[in-house]
This record gives C-alpha cells, structure tokens and sequence, in this order.
C-alpha cells in the first residue's frame, strides 16, 4: 500500500474492512469523444482513467485499470 501512494499519490477514496483495503485513484476528468455517424459526429461521453487496487494486510492482492493509465 505504501508503494502505491508512493508511486500514484493518494487515493481518490479508501475504504477497509478487517484487513482489506480498497483503494481508487481517478487519472483526469474524462470528458467528450466525438464518432463519425453519417455526416455528422455525434458527442459519447468518455469515462475518466481508473486504477482500484485491493490490498490485504497491506499486499497488493487484486487490480482493476480501467482507460488510458499512465
């Protein structure tokens, strides 16, 4: 755990239970693509970057990237 505030920062938000931790960190706001249809582009919401790790007694024990993390 203390690797990753090391290397990301601190979460976005924690929560724990016993000795599991599960941390979020949120990499920019997201924002709008825009995708060709017909003549014309059509805005599509686009989801900030996300990385959640799991932790238990302080070990990485599971993650999930979601996006284009850096």
């Amino acid at each position: 755990f203390e690797e990753a505030i090391q290397r990301f920062g601190p979460p976005t938000q924690c929560a724990e239970a016993g000795v599991t931790k599960a941390c979020l960190w949120v990499h920019g706001s997201g924002g709008v693509s825009y995708v060709p249809m017909g003549r014309s582009f059509i805005p599509v919401p686009v989801e900030p970057s996300t990385l959640r790790l799991i932790f238990i007694n302080g070990t990485l024990s599971t993650y999930e990237v979601r996006g284009d993390w850096e």
